[in-house]
């Protein structure tokens, strides 16, 4: 499967999993967060790692959250705070 097709499949699946558990606010919840305003799609981990660990799924569940743009923006580059809320919201991998 190549790149778009994998990206394709893991935001179908995503938004299934996310319907099925009712999932339609930031879980993510950091100051200035704008709640259900702006929901992205956001993963554990850059899609580089994915894309070089085939059965890494982008679509499992432990592997994305739903967030608004202004908390998926303060976690994008900080992998610390990234794992943090990972855990909190996802446990280990």
């Amino acid at each position: 499967m190549n790149r778009t097709a994998i990206n394709r499949k893991a935001n179908i699946e995503i938004v299934k999993q996310a319907k099925a558990k009712n999932i339609n606010y930031c879980e993510i919840r950091l100051e200035g967060c704008l709640g259900s305003f702006a929901l992205q799609r956001v993963h554990r981990h850059k899609r580089r790692w994915y894309y070089s660990r085939p059965d890494a799924l982008l679509w499992h569940f432990k592997q994305w959250l739903i967030g608004c743009h202004n908390c998926h923006e303060r976690i994008e580059n900080d992998k610390e705070l990234t794992e943090k809320i990972f855990l909190r919201e996802r446990g280990e991998e």
